[in-house]
């Protein structure tokens, strides 16, 4: 299943950067990209029982990112423009804890028995983060921004809620890090062209929160709002991201070996 989920990764990041520098329009810069914040997934199951075995908690999970790296982005066209892999060592952490717990269990004459607490724990590992095509497909043609975890183990499937559903807006993914290769990508709502004219020493700088019911997650910008979760599982995050560019051209560009290095570590 890692292996599966390793070779997806590693081909969007792939697919992320492949672009034609030389094509009409297009432009190749290196540029400072830094991506921090996170996001907190709150559960709960009872399955309390009278007289019978069972158990009740609250869960959170954290996914924490911080990234900061060195990046080459390129475009081609009005439509497309991605980057290859900024990378950080220990930039990626996924923490999940109980809250609160409780057990029901068999009533006398009959013996208790023992029951298993759910096994939570934290990992962390090398943070990944591109620029990438936006998923809504449309005009105007923007950029969306995907990171996640590429290294540092795996929760127990006894400490995961049962994930997020379908974000809002299209294209959106929102994942805790649960797994290795477990992104996220969010839209920037910036436009390729905006990254086409954005001076040597300026910045393209973002805030993108997250809230409401883990079924369906809403992404949005500017201040935090309430976003009402019906269920028995919400989410809330925010995520800051900074695009500064370094250099007027780079020569070199985005290589095959490059995303190599980005997706198995430096």
């Amino acid at each position: 299943m890692v292996a599966i989920l390793a070779a997806a990764f590693a081909t969007a990041l792939m697919l992320a950067v492949l672009v034609a520098p030389e094509a009409q329009g297009g432009v190749r810069y290196k540029a400072m990209l830094s991506v921090n914040g996170g996001l907190t997934v709150t559960s709960q199951v009872d399955n309390l029982k009278n007289c019978q075995p069972g158990q009740a908690w609250t869960l959170t999970e954290d996914a924490d990112i911080s990234i900061r790296d060195k990046v080459v982005i390129e475009s081609s066209g009005a439509r497309l423009l991605s980057s290859s892999s900024a990378v950080t060592n220990g930039g990626a952490i996924s923490k999940h804890a109980l809250t609160s717990y409780e057990e029901s269990n068999f009533c006398p004459p009959d013996e208790p028995i023992e029951l298993d607490r759910p096994n939570c724990g934290t990992f962390t590992g090398k943070g990944v983060a591109s620029l990438r095509q936006d998923g809504r497909l449309r005009k105007p043609w923007r950029v969306a921004i995907g990171f996640g975890r590429t290294t540092g183990g795996m929760q127990a499937i006894d400490c995961m809620s049962l994930g997020l559903g379908s974000a809002t807006p299209k294209g959106s993914l929102i994942n805790r890090f649960e797994t290795i290769f477990s992104g996220t990508t969010l839209p920037l709502d910036l436009k390729v062209s905006s990254f086409k004219k954005l001076g040597v020493g300026k910045k393209l700088i973002r805030t993108i929160r997250i809230g409401g019911d883990c079924s369906g997650p809403i992404v949005y910008r500017g201040p935090k709002v309430s976003k009402a979760a019906d269920g028995d599982c919400s989410v809330e995050g925010v995520y800051n991201i900074e695009i500064k560019r370094l250099t007027k051209t780079s020569k070199q560009g985005v290589s095959l070996a490059s995303i190599g290095r980005s997706a198995k570590g430096r």
